[in-house]
């Protein structure tokens, strides 16, 4: 292989990582700001129409789920630092991370780079306290059936 064109692939991932970081980034700069706009009501200031947090947001169409997980992704991440480069983690997968204990994090987000999606689900679960897959006994089952003539599902 020519060693420009080795050069521009390496050249082109390194520009690719650094997106990553600057996307990760703005995760944590917009949960911050939205923080901030919260926090005392500041957002009521901008105008009188303006009479709560879902009008602010309507105002600059942020949906209120996303403008959520921005400010607890803030919450969660906006303030640590980590071993792991959390700009290589998805963003669903910092979401699945929020509800567990801190010191459980940095582990958690090295699992979140290398483990399969059900995998990884199941190791925040279990981070949770909540029972394993791979733990479980299956117990207790529901039987459930479908009507084969209208479709509708039975226990």
């Amino acid at each position: 292989m020519k060693p420009q064109i080795v050069e521009d692939v390496h050249a082109l991932m390194e520009r690719f990582k650094e997106l990553g970081k600057l996307e990760a980034m703005c995760y944590i700069e917009r949960g911050s700001i939205l923080c901030q706009l919260k926090e005392g009501k500041k957002y009521l200031s901008l105008a009188s129409h303006i009479r709560h947090w879902g009008d602010f947001l309507n105002e600059y169409h942020i949906n209120r789920k996303t403008a959520n997980n921005y400010m607890r992704i803030f919450r969660k991440f906006g303030e640590m630092t980590y071993a792991c480069d959390i700009s290589l983690v998805p963003l669903r997968r910092l979401l699945m991370l929020i509800p567990v204990k801190d010191e459980d994090v940095p582990r958690l987000l090295e699992d979140a780079l290398v483990l399969p999606e059900k995998e990884f689900e199941d190791v925040v679960k279990g981070a949770k306290g909540e029972v394993q897959a791979i733990d479980c006994l299956h117990e207790d089952q529901e039987v459930i059936a479908r009507c084969k003539k209208c479709g509708k599902w039975l226990k």
